[in-house]
C-alpha cells in the first residue's frame, strides 16, 4: 500500500531525514517511536503529501505522489488518506457534525449522504450526544473523536496518526487507541502511527523506531 524510496529531507542546513526506505502492506498497522526530533512527523507528513520531500519517492497504492500536480495530490489525499494529528485542529465556529462532514463536502459528495455518514461515524464513537456542540464545549477526548470521524468519512486507504493520544488522560487514550483499532480492523485500513509511548507503540503489527533522521528495524 506505502513504498518510500531514499526518503530525504533538509531544513536550511540539517537533514532530517537521510534516505528512508518504507513498505507497509495493506491492512498493516505500523507503529514509529523515537525521540522528539528524530523525523516522525517529518516523515508521516511526505507520506500524507503535505510536505515534500528533497530526494526520493512515495508511492501509495500504486500512485507515485512526484507525479501529481498540486490539485490532484490535494484531490488523491482528500480521498485515500486520513489524519489525525495531536492537537485536533478542528475549527471552532462548526459543531462537531459540521467538522466531520467537511472532508466530504470538500469530495463534493452528495450533503444527505455526507451528513448521515457523519452521523453515524459519531455515534460509533459514543458522540451522538454532542454532534451539535462546538469544538468549544468538548473534552480533549472528545475533540480527538471528532477528529478521527473527520478522518474517516471519505472511507480513506489509509490513516496517518500523529501522536493521536499525546495530549489525552490515561482512560482517553487508550480509548481512542482501541476506536482506532476496531475501525482499522473494520475497514482494512492501513495504519501508521506516531507514538512516544512505547505501551501504545506495541498494539501496532509491527514497530518500528526513528533515530537521528534513520529508521531502525
Amino acid at each position: 500500500m506505502i513504498e518510500c524510496k531514499g526518503i530525504k529531507k533538509l531544513y536550511q542546513q540539517l537533514k532530517v531525514l537521510k534516505g528512508i526506505d518504507l513498505s507497509v502492506n495493506t491492512g498493516e498497522f505500523v507503529s514509529i517511536i523515537g525521540a522528539s526530533g528524530a523525523g516522525k512527523s517529518t516523515l508521516l507528513h511526505i507520506i500524507g503529501s503535505l510536505d515534500h520531500a528533497d530526494e526520493g519517492s512515495v508511492q501509495i497504492d500504486g500512485t507515485t505522489l512526484n507525479s501529481l500536480n498540486q490539485k490532484d495530490l490535494a484531490q488523491f489525499r482528500n480521498k485515500h488518506i486520513g489524519f489525525i494529528f495531536q492537537f485536533h485542529h478542528l475549527l471552532p465556529e462548526f459543531s462537531a457534525l459540521e467538522n466531520v462532514c467537511l472532508p466530504g463536502f470538500i469530495a463534493k459528495r452528495p450533503y444527505q449522504e455526507v451528513t448521515e455518514e457523519a452521523s453515524k461515524l459519531l455515534n460509533k464513537l459514543a458522540m451522538s450526544d454532542r454532534l451539535h456542540h462546538k469544538p468549544g464545549q468538548l473534552s480533549g477526548g472528545e475533540q480527538q473523536r471528532v477528529a478521527l470521524a473527520r478522518a474517516l468519512i471519505n472511507h480513506p486507504k489509509i490513516l496517518l496518526a500523529d501522536e493521536p493520544t499525546g495530549n489525552l488522560d490515561q482512560q482517553n487514550a487508550k480509548q481512542v487507541l482501541s476506536m482506532i483499532l476496531d475501525l482499522k480492523s473494520e475497514n482494512n485500513m492501513t495504519v501508521i502511527l506516531v507514538t512516544h509511548d512505547s505501551q501504545i507503540a506495541m498494539k501496532a503489527d509491527r514497530t518500528l523506531t526513528m533515530q537521528d533522521g534513520s529508521i531502525f528495524y
